[in-house]
């Protein structure tokens, strides 16, 4: 079994990044996430599996389309 990472604050803002590890969704306690001027198409979707998030700034990517479900 996996452990979880106990990190509530994350900035990726300014990273060059296009997608994010699956990995992530083993940061449960992740409140605050910035991840503005990067390079992401879409919304990456281990986002979904973080539901403790409260805050996800996510401007300037070129995002064109939302999660249908």
């Amino acid at each position: 079994s996996h452990s979880t990472i106990d990190i509530s604050e994350l900035i990726l803002s300014n990273s060059d990044l296009s997608e994010l590890p699956r990995d992530m969704e083993l940061m449960t306690d992740l409140k605050v996430l910035d991840l503005q001027s990067n390079r992401f198409t879409e919304i990456p979707p281990v986002l979904l599996q973080l539901t403790g998030l409260t805050s996800l700034t996510l401007y300037q990517n070129s995002i064109c389309e939302l999660p249908t479900d």
